[in-house]
């Protein structure tokens, strides 16, 4: 299998930039171990279907799907999570291969 894509649409909270802060910084680490890439950072400015209004979508590379899963498996990550849930009010992510 070959390169996997990570999409993540993402709602900031704008009251929690400090836990929006170490969120980004784990992550960033947990993806430089494993050899992730970013492909693409957008600001969203306009919604042309759907309800939720979010402000960022962001593409990262991973080598494989075994990068990806040591990434979101790892207790580091699981560590981040209470920091995640304070940085956004809305957060999905989406797998898709390349």
């Amino acid at each position: 299998m070959g390169k996997v894509i990570l999409i993540i649409i993402a709602t900031i909270n704008p009251a929690e930039k400090e836990a929006l802060d170490i969120y980004l910084k784990g992550m960033n680490t947990l993806y430089a171990e494993v050899g992730a890439k970013p492909v693409a950072r957008y600001g969203v400015s306009k919604v042309l279907m759907g309800e939720k209004q979010p402000n960022l979508v962001s593409i990262m590379e991973f080598p494989d799907e075994a990068a990806l899963d040591q990434v979101f498996k790892s207790e580091a990550y699981k560590a981040l999570l209470p920091h995640r849930a304070k940085a956004f009010t809305n957060l999905e992510a989406f797998v898709g291969e390349n």
